[in-house]
């Protein structure tokens, strides 16, 4: 989710069912109102933002809703978790001040999972920085990236264009490299034009025209 969406571990913890809309395979970052069903949860403007779900994720999240017992609104926050934490709102022992996670343990549930996967190192947060990457990387504006990531400044996207732009270079200059140790003269000979409207001539109707 998180890979796909860039959300931020509080903002996935919070999620409820009714920010899932499955027609328009999207997701709300919304703040919660004190309720019966929900804890308070506060953001500020600029991370309320809806966000695009892929059709493998939805069809994961309908899995998911279906193997989870009713009366837990939460999308991520699991049931017997979910009731202790309203046996802690009925006895005044929750507060959205006290910044409690709605999952205990999270980093260690997290690097459980990552070890499992064959990841040697990295955090939760690595998933949302390489979601806002790719985003770059696939052609996304920086304004685009920056209002559905949530930044308040555009300073902090910037950032992630620069990394991609880094690794284009750098991935450039390997290609570059390698080149020279190949027949690249024989590769650019069969390479198609670019058809920009600003080509050279070729060399064979420069000559003809000089003599």
């Amino acid at each position: 989710m998180c890979l796909a969406t860039g959300m931020r571990r509080g903002e996935l913890m919070n999620t409820t069912w009714r920010n899932i809309d499955f027609a328009n395979m999207t997701v709300d970052v919304s703040p919660k109102k004190d309720r019966m069903d929900t804890w308070e949860w506060h953001i500020k403007d600029t991370d309320r933002r809806t966000l695009p779900l892929t059709a493998d994720l939805v069809k994961l999240l309908v899995e998911h809703q279906m193997s989870q017992p009713e009366g837990n609104p939460y999308v991520f926050v699991p049931t017997a978790r979910y009731e202790r934490i309203q046996e802690y709102r009925r006895m005044g022992e929750w507060s959205v001040d006290k910044e409690r996670s709605p999952v205990s343990k999270f980093c260690h549930h997290f690097n459980r999972i990552r070890q499992l996967a064959g990841i040697e190192s990295g955090t939760f947060h690595d998933l949302r920085r390489t979601c806002l990457s790719n985003w770059v990387a696939q052609g996304l504006s920086l304004h685009e990236v920056k209002e559905l990531a949530g930044h308040a400044r555009i300073e902090t996207t910037e950032r992630f264009y620069l990394a991609v732009r880094k690794d284009v270079v750098d991935r450039a200059r390997a290609a570059s490299e390698a080149s020279r140790k190949g027949d690249s003269v024989a590769r650019l000979l069969r390479a198609p034009d670019e058809s920009d409207g600003n080509q050279e001539l070729p060399c064979a109707s420069t000559l003809q025209t000089t003599r």
